[in-house]
């Protein structure tokens, strides 16, 4: 818990409590008017007393002093539980994995994407050499041009085939998260990014 939330709960639990207080005052000064105007009472001098007091009559304060500091240092201690503390450490271990693994795409994307970009300008510089040289050389250019460019084809689909992929298993995952339960989910994860399940 920051300081910032711990002075927002402080400061929400004291207008709480003002407020509750300002309420049971006012119903105490209607209660007290009440036994103020009954007979009996309205001509007993103690009671008169007591209504005139004005300094300190309660130890109140101190005990609400004493309960708020209980109430905020146990506020700040955490409950540990083992069952939740080891799935929350799973959850996490599953979420770095699958990080781990989006980012090894990505690198694995652009590297596909280079090559591509590389067999593109390979093509090119083979096609503008090809149109300077002598036929015999020129034929043996533009086949081995037209090879650039089956690579690069292949290579965009190989791309493409591993986004796809990807993006399959992404909606397989959600699908199980909505449909399966919890322990069937959480295999499911654990098979795909080559984790044992705890």
């Amino acid at each position: 818990m920051t300081k910032e939330e711990f002075a927002k709960m402080k400061q929400e639990l004291e207008a709480e409590y003002l407020a509750v207080f300002k309420k049971t005052l006012s119903s105490h000064e209607v209660f007290l008017q009440r036994l103020s105007s009954h007979p009996v009472l309205s001509k007993d001098r103690n009671f008169h007393f007591f209504l005139e007091y004005d300094q300190d009559r309660s130890v109140r304060r101190k005990k609400y002093q004493r309960d708020v500091h209980w109430l905020f240092q146990k506020c700040g201690v955490k409950e540990v539980d083992d069952f939740f503390e080891q799935e929350k450490n799973f959850l996490i271990n599953c979420y770095n994995k699958i990080k781990d693994s989006c980012a090894k795409a990505d690198r694995m994307t652009r590297s596909h994407k280079n090559v591509v970009d590389n067999y593109v300008h390979t093509a090119a510089c083979l096609h503008s050499l090809a149109s300077e040289e002598p036929m015999v050389i020129k034929k043996y250019l533009l086949k081995v041009a037209k090879l650039f460019e089956k690579l690069r084809k292949v290579e965009t689909l190989r791309m493409v085939r591993a986004l796809v992929s990807l993006s399959i298993i992404l909606a397989s995952v959600l699908i199980l998260a909505f449909l399966k339960t919890t322990d069937q989910f959480l295999g499911y994860i654990c098979s795909i990014i080559g984790v044992t399940n705890p």
